[in-house]
């Protein structure tokens, strides 16, 4: 049940990571406009994007050995 729990997580994270690009280069209006992209910004951007695909692939290892070792029984 805890690896299908992080497999959800682990999209999750994806899903966010995409969604924050999309945020960061939808055209803002008014004042403050465009302006430039933070660093920090690029930072958590990776890091949630390289987190949730380790997550993803440690999820489906654990699934995929799960299931191999109860074939095996």
């Amino acid at each position: 049940m805890r690896k299908y729990i992080g497999l959800i997580c682990s999209v999750l994270m994806l899903f966010s990571s995409i969604y924050g690009i999309y945020e960061i280069n939808k055209p803002n209006s008014g004042a403050i406009g465009n302006g430039t992209i933070s660093p920090v910004i690029w930072v958590l951007f990776i890091s949630t994007t390289v987190g949730g695909i380790f997550l993803f692939s440690l999820n489906v290892v654990l699934i995929i050995k799960e299931n191999k070792r109860n074939k095996d029984q």
